[in-house]
């Protein structure tokens, strides 16, 4: 489920790969449907708001991530990772879409559709995704019980940037 604060919508997904856009109606409890995207092949288990190319943002179990029009008229980018996407996440710096892919993030430039990034050092699924661009991190969660920070993904960085560190996650 994603919210897009601006334009006072949501959109949430179902396990037959369709995502639905709705708005709030501010006179009743009723959702009204404004769109339905239709295209992923498998279930879609992420989806984010992109806020800087005012686009919707899925991730399929099948690996695909499609970018959609604010409206939800039409699918504008599809782009394919190695396995099923886990959760994602927007660089609010950069634009660049972050994909939780199995037990590695892969950083995604949105208009060429090409990976720029990857960081690897979870040993299980990754299930959680955020960036702090004050901080120029990424950080994750995942499955075998860690948290990690990641350094930042920098266009023109030829540096392959590392984990700044991890942690043990303890109930």
């Amino acid at each position: 489920m994603a919210y897009c604060q601006q334009r006072r919508k949501f959109a949430f997904s179902s396990s037959t790969g369709g995502v639905f856009i709705c708005a709030f109606n501010p006179h009743c409890a009723d959702l009204v449907l404004l769109a339905e995207l239709s295209g992923h092949q498998a279930t879609v288990v992420a989806l984010v708001w992109h806020p800087l190319e005012d686009m919707w943002v899925s991730g399929a179990e099948d690996g695909s991530i499609r970018l959609w029009r604010e409206d939800g008229g039409c699918c504008v980018q599809d782009l394919r990772a190695p396995r099923g996407i886990t959760c994602l996440c927007i660089d609010q710096v950069n634009g660049c879409i972050i994909a939780g892919v199995h037990d590695t993030i892969r950083v995604y430039d949105p208009n060429s559709g090409v990976q720029v990034q990857s960081y690897t050092g979870h040993q299980d699924t990754i299930r959680g995704l955020i960036h702090i661009p004050e901080m120029e991190q990424y950080v994750s969660v995942s499955l075998d019980g860690t948290a990690c920070m990641w350094k930042a993904y920098h266009r023109g960085n030829s540096l392959r940037p590392g984990s700044v560190g991890d942690f043990a996650l303890t109930p």
